[in-house]
């Protein structure tokens, strides 16, 4: 009977022992390698390009009237423009972003003897013979004018002083500058400096215009005859004279006639 039991449960341990020996094995678990990301390689920089050689100098040109009848306007002229370039130029000169570096100003002046014709011609050699890239003007409306359309027709930048004439400058010039009063603010100002130094009481009411024969004086003496009776005052003398004349004295005269005072 005992033997019976013990050999029961012999069989029962050895099918059990059977079983756990066929079933499936339990996988031993695996260590994932780390990922390593890609290695990427910097970009190349590209080469960086040497600037063009620069000029020695940029050039400036400028028609001067030094002698003639706006002489002493170019005596004022000449020395403002050779200060600023002296000044610039102790500086290094102007930088160009082209070149990477300050350059030199070289300004060459021409006497153009108060003529138009010859400042036109001054300015045709100056950007034929020297290359420049700016002009300086003179003096004078007049010669200003005749200037302007050289620097229009070549392309060159005009830097016009003591240029109060208007109307060349509705005609539509992209290289004309002029940092100059002009003639419509220097009629308006005329009277308004009157009435603002005299008292409205003791101020004259009655003028003379004695207006020069140019085209800047034409235009002045048109915009004060148009100007006058908006400030309170009646043109009763209306006299032309050539630049330079020296002798006015009919004109006082027939002023002082017309009780202007």
């Amino acid at each position: 009977m005992r033997t019976g039991k013990v050999m029961m449960a012999m069989t029962v341990l050895l099918a059990g022992a059977l079983l756990v020996s066929c079933g499936p094995a339990t996988p031993t678990p695996t260590q994932a390698l780390p990922t390593v990301a890609p290695t990427t390689a910097p970009p190349t920089a590209a080469p960086t390009k040497a600037p063009p050689p620069a000029p020695e100098y940029i050039e400036f040109g400028a028609s001067i009237p030094l002698t003639g009848k706006y002489g002493a306007l170019g005596a004022m002229v000449k020395p403002g423009y050779e200060i600023a370039v002296a000044d610039i130029n102790a500086q290094g000169g102007v930088y160009v972003a082209e070149y990477g570096k300050k350059i030199p100003i070289r300004l060459t002046i021409y006497d153009d003897e108060s003529d138009p014709t010859k400042a036109v011609s001054k300015l045709e050699s100056l950007y034929a013979e020297q290359n420049v890239v700016v002009y300086l003007g003179g003096a004078g409306s007049d010669m200003h004018a005749a200037a302007a359309a050289v620097a229009e027709k070549n392309k060159v930048p005009y830097l016009g002083i003591a240029f109060a004439l208007y109307s060349i400058h509705q005609q539509g010039y992209r290289y004309l500058f002029s940092p100059f009063p002009k003639s419509p603010a220097q009629a308006r100002d005329v009277f308004e400096i009157l009435n603002a130094s005299i008292p409205e009481g003791e101020r004259p009411t009655k003028v003379a215009i004695f207006q020069e024969t140019t085209d800047w004086g034409i235009e002045l003496g048109n915009l004060w005859k148009e100007n006058a009776p908006k400030y309170g005052y009646q043109v009763v003398v209306y006299e032309t004279y050539t630049p330079r004349t020296e002798d006015m004295s009919a004109m006082i005269l027939k002023a002082n006639t017309n009780s202007v005072c």
